[in-house]
């Protein structure tokens, strides 16, 4: 009895592993065949782009795209009165019209703004742009848009090109018109500095926006400026007078030599309240040759002096 049990495990057994064997060479085959049709998912083919970068690429990837290449977002640069190399020594004009009122902070640094009202002159702003270029550093023009026409054009866009900054010194420059009475008529006023604005505009390009005005004979000359004032800001303008001057506005009274110019310089740097900012006022129209002469040496001036030399913004 014994005997018949076991040679019945026997066969039974012989049969489990035939068939267990039978299995795996059946999934062994099939395997085979599988990989010979499928190459294996760590084998990788590398493809190059156009831009020249390699990029890996996996047949059973689910990605069967070239990857993106994602370039970095550029903010875009407002327009505004300057080119962007000068953005690193370019002021907003709020800001230096309250330092100009100080006090003085020795431990703050000390800037000086060059200032040339009444241009373009097709005499005088090359020669001026030639000292500034010759002693690298910049000013700000404030221009008036009845004199920009294609004959000045060249002259503007060198100004712009060369680092300095372009404000608005309104359209007409008459006084009867801007200020009936002795007091600004703030709708002219904006109209002058929005039509100089759209002149200046079709000259340097939509990157070009100017929000600094000056009055001609300065806010301090007129009365109840308010309004304009206001009226201004409103349309995002800003205005700015001076706390420094070589005298040339003077008409019949204005330094005949470079010696009376470089002292009425100094005499109007008493006058003002002692701060870290100046704003000197000069002119360039076709008359002042003395200023042109004396420039050199207000620059000098300056820099003996510790300031560094910035522009309106």
């Amino acid at each position: 009895m014994k005997q018949k049990l076991t040679s019945s495990k026997v066969k039974y057994l012989v049969i489990f592993l035939f068939i267990t064997c039978f299995i795996i060479g059946i999934v062994a085959i099939g395997w085979i065949i599988l990989d010979y049709n499928h190459p294996s998912q760590g084998k990788v083919k590398t493809f190059k782009v156009r831009s020249s970068k390699t990029i890996n690429y996996s047949p059973h990837s689910k990605e069967t795209k070239e990857k993106k290449i994602i370039s970095p977002v550029k903010i875009k640069r407002a327009a505004t009165n300057h080119i962007s190399q000068a953005d690193n020594y370019a002021y907003l004009t709020e800001d230096v019209r309250l330092a100009m009122k100080g006090p003085l902070n020795p431990q703050k640094p000390k800037v000086v703004f060059l200032t040339f009202d009444d241009g373009p002159s097709t005499i005088n702003t090359t020669k001026i742009l030639n000292i500034l270029n010759q002693n690298q550093v910049h000013a700000t023009f404030f221009l008036v848009g009845n004199r920009i026409n294609p004959q000045t054009q060249k002259l503007i866009q060198k100004e712009y090109e060369q680092g300095n900054g372009i404000g608005i010194h309104s359209f007409s420059h008459d006084y009867s018109i801007l200020y009936p009475k002795g007091v600004p008529n703030s709708t002219t006023v904006l109209n002058e500095a929005q039509k100089t604005q759209n002149i200046l505009k079709s000259f340097l390009g939509p990157q070009f926006n100017s929000r600094v005005w000056r009055y001609p004979g300065g806010s301090m000359s007129w009365k109840n400026i308010a309004t304009s004032e206001i009226l201004l800001q409103k349309n995002n303008y800003t205005w700015i007078d001076w706390n420094a001057a070589n005298g040339d506005a003077l008409g019949s009274k204005s330094p005949k030599n470079i010696t009376a110019s470089l002292n009425y310089h100094e005499m109007s740097l008493q006058v003002y309240p002692a701060s870290n900012v100046k704003v000197v006022l000069m002119h360039d129209d076709n008359s002042k040759e003395v200023t042109i002469a004396a420039l050199p040496q207000i620059i000098k001036y300056y820099r003996d002096h510790g300031y560094k030399f910035g522009i309106l913004k």
